[in-house]
Order: structure tokens, then C-alpha cells, then sequence
């Protein structure tokens, strides 16, 4: 801004100037300020434009590319690296002859500027001549003029580059803009409460939820209350709501009807924050960072020391591997824990919600992906996580769910079956139905 502000300064003392030495001479030269202006106006809006495709097609581009490293070995076995390049290749080409158009349409501006320009030194030559011969001007004010024509069009110049500059910044500034001024889903009030430490007393009351205003809802009156340290299994079919519940607890969603309450408090009223960290969640398919294994379990609690560090490793354990690494807790792990397996990585995040030590924790499907061994020391571990914690587990295989306090049997999104393991095997229903077809399934594999 200060270049830009120096420039026009100067712009308008050379042009004062141009006037006082012959306003005559001087109108030729303003008369080419209106050309430069249309010039820089027209192509500046050609380049704005393409400049903006060309960053959103880089973006899908980026996007695309992301995906198939990520899934590299599923394109290996299925021999489509070739398909892959030349997809990539025929994506990249648009974006390419575009980005050749605005390098042309860059050229075409500083062409038209040169010609601009040139006919404007001509113009004022020739005038000069005339009026040095009929006496109106001298020669030294000729020469002085035609050194404050080139001074004025230095300006102009610069003043075109920082405009072409502008435009292709303010192309990448727009979309951050419009990133920044979308509305949120989950608005927080504004005069939110902030917990400290949540007990864990969890009601759902009458609650509704769909993905769409015109779509039936995937949560129907949904009426649950658990207690401060119980341990609750949600069961039942794919699509039947486990997973959404979960969602709705984090406040992921907001529920069409009805009332989520955590000790008695609206969530819809806690500052979302201060709510979150007082809840742990363990996914299937946890995701890691491309750091070291320390970094990655300090995730959940920045200033943590090196002693609570290896203290939540232990009790996931974690330091069973560790050690056995060259690099101990400084191991690189690679682009979400690449060179880990999938109980490692699974007992590095359940220390990231150890050190967290959340009041809630949610398990959704945390032992369902891996192997017996694998397994027993997840789930070790997940037994040393849920002591004194308010659980929710969302498991497919009812074997890991068998000593929950409630298992809660969803279906459609509403709860069919509700009891312990023993209760709800008495009952002819959907928990018994799935539990002895996996049984039977356990005994033939």
C-alpha cells in the first residue's frame, strides 16, 4: 500500500508539472491516460476470471490427487496406475492451456501499454517540434517535458503491475472471504455456558433428527438416560442411528426436536469448546498425524509433560511397541500412522483420550477391524479408559459388548430393546437374532 500511495503521489506531481510547462502538450499527454485505463481495466477482469477457475480446478486437481496416493495400493492391485496418470494428465490440461491464456492475456496488456505509450512519446515529439518552431516553448522546456512524460508513465507502469498483482491476490482473498463469511450449522448462543467438568449425566428426551428438511428421519423419538459412569452399548443393523447418536452428543448436528441435556444443561446452551473437551471419542479408523508418536498423543493436551505423556501410553498399551522402536516416542508414524499397524494405531488414540481423561467417551466400532491379539490389548486398554467414565459403545460385534450396563437395541432410529446381555437373550428379538448368527458365524470361521 505504501508503493501504491508513493506512485499516485507522484502520478499527479508530474502531471501538475506537464501543465504548467503547456497545458497544450500536457492535454496530448492526459489524453492517453483514459486508453491505459481501459486497457488495465479490461484485462485485469479477463485474467480475475481465469485466475479463479484455475484455482478451483487446481483444488479438485490437489483433491484428486490426495485420494489416489492415499488409496495407492488399491490402484496397484488393481493395475490402474496407467488409467490414473493419464486422468490426471487430461484433468491437468484445462488448468494448463488456461494458464497459458493468462500469460497471453498478460502479454496482450503490456503490448497495448508499449503501443499506448510509444504513440504518446511520437504525439509529443512531433507537438514539440511545432511549438519550438513558432517560439511557443524553448528548448530546454521541451527536453524537461519530454523527461516528465517518461517520468509520468514510470507510474503508470508500475501502477498496471501492482493492479495485475491485486487482481490475482484478490481471487484467492475472495474465496478465504467467502470461506470465512459462510454460516455455520452449529451456531453457539451467545451467552453460552462454559463447564469446567462435566459429571456425565446424559438424557435424551423425545429427540428427532433427519439429514435434510425433506428426508424421514434417521432418529425418531429417541428417549434414553444414562447415568454418570454407566457403560451403555448401542446395538443394531447398519443405517439403524448408532453412529448418529454420537453425533448428536458431540454436536456435530443440531436434532430437529426435542432436548439433548449433559447434567441438566441444554447442550445447545454450553459454549461448544469448553463441551467438547470434556468428551474422548475413539473411532474404527482413527486418524493420525504425520508426526512423531509423542506429538500425536499430545494432541489432546498441548502442555502435557513427557511423564503424562508415557503415563496415558502405558495405560493404552502403548509403550509395548514403543519400545521396541529406534526412535522410541519420537518415531515419525507418516501420513496418518502409515508405518503402524491397525491395533497401534488404535492404542495411540485411545492414549490421545487417555491424557484427555474426558468425563464422556464414546467407542464407536473401537475393537471391530482387528485381529485376537490386536483385540485383547485394545481392549485392555479400553477397560483402563472407561473406568469412572460415562461410556457409549457402538459395536457391531456383540461379544465386546457383553458386560455393558445397558445395551440399547436401535432400529430405524428408534430403540426396540433395551436391557443387559442376560435380559435381552431371554427376549425373542433383534439382539438375540444377531447375537446367535454371529455365534454361529464365529463357529464356522
Amino acid at each position: 500500500m505504501t508503493q501504491l500511495g508513493e506512485q499516485i503521489f507522484q502520478l499527479l506531481l508530474i502531471a501538475m508539472l506537464l501543465v504548467v510547462i503547456n497545458w497544450k502538450m500536457g492535454l496530448l499527454v492526459f489524453l492517453s491516460l483514459p486508453i491505459h485505463f481501459l486497457n488495465f481495466y479490461y484485462f485485469r477482469k479477463v485474467i480475475r476470471r481465469d485466475t479463479l477457475v484455475i484455482q478451483e480446478k487446481m483444488s479438485e486437481i490437489s483433491a484428486n490427487l490426495s485420494e489416489t496416493l492415499t488409496g495407492v495400493k488399491v490402484v496397484k492391485s488393481f493395475s490402474k496406475e496407467r488409467s490414473e496418470c493419464l486422468s490426471f494428465f487430461q484433468n491437468l490440461r484445462p488448468v494448463v492451456d488456461m494458464q497459458m491464456r493468462v500469460t497471453i492475456s498478460g502479454v496482450g496488456l503490456w503490448t497495448v501499454f508499449d503501443m499506448v505509450s510509444l504513440a504518446t512519446y511520437l504525439g509529443t515529439i512531433g507537438m514539440g517540434i511545432l511549438f519550438v518552431k513558432d517560439h511557443s516553448i524553448s528548448i530546454g522546456e521541451f527536453v524537461a517535458f519530454y523527461s516528465y512524460v517518461g517520468m509520468l508513465l514510470n507510474p503508470i507502469n508500475i501502477l498496471s503491475g501492482l493492479s495485475m498483482t491485486f487482481a490475482q491476490g484478490m481471487v484467492g482473498a475472495s474465496r478465504i472471504v467467502n470461506l470465512l463469511n459462510t454460516i455455520p450449522e452449529i451456531i453457539e448462543a451467545p451467552d453460552a455456558i462454559k463447564p469446567e467438568k462435566i459429571q456425565g449425566n446424559i438424557v435424551f428426551d423425545h429427540v428427532i433428527f433427519g439429514y435434510g428438511k425433506d428426508k424421514a428421519p434417521v432418529i425418531d423419538n429417541f428417549t434414553l438416560t444414562i447415568r454418570p459412569g454407566q457403560k451403555v452399548a448401542l446395538v443394531g443393523p447398519s443405517g439403524s442411528g448408532k453412529s448418529t447418536i454420537s453425533n448428536l452428543l458431540l454436536r456435530f448436528y443440531d436434532i430437529d426436536s426435542g432436548t439433548i441435556k449433559v447434567d441438566n444443561i441444554d447442550i445447545r446452551k454450553m459454549n461448544l469448546d469448553s463441551y467438547r473437551n470434556n468428551i474422548g471419542i475413539v473411532l474404527q479408523e482413527p486418524f493420525l498425524f504425520s508426526g512423531s508418536i509423542r506429538e500425536n498423543i499430545a494432541y489432546a493436551k498441548r502442555d502435557a509433560t513427557n511423564a503424562e505423556i508415557e503415563e496415558a501410553a502405558r495405560l493404552a498399551n502403548v509403550t509395548e511397541f514403543v519400545e521396541n522402536l529406534p526412535d522410541g516416542f519420537d518415531t515419525i508414524i507418516g501420513e496418518n500412522g502409515a508405518s503402524l499397524s491397525g491395533g497401534q494405531k488404535q492404542r495411540l488414540a485411545i492414549a490421545r483420550a487417555v491424557l484427555k481423561n474426558p468425563s464422556i467417551l464414546i467407542l464407536d466400532e473401537a475393537t471391530s477391524a482387528l485381529d485376537t491379539v490386536s483385540e485383547f490389548l485394545v481392549q485392555e486398554a479400553l477397560d483402563r479408559l472407561m473406568n469412572a467414565k460415562t461410556t457409549i459403545i457402538i459395536a457391531h460385534r456383540l461379544s465386546t459388548i457383553r458386560n455393558a450396563d445397558v445395551i440399547i437395541v436401535m432400529d430405524s432410529g428408534r430403540i426396540v430393546q433395551k436391557g443387559t446381555h442376560m435380559e435381552l437373550m431371554e427376549q425373542q428379538g433383534i439382539y438375540s437374532e444377531l447375537y446367535q448368527t454371529q455365534k454361529k458365524m464365529a463357529v464356522q470361521g
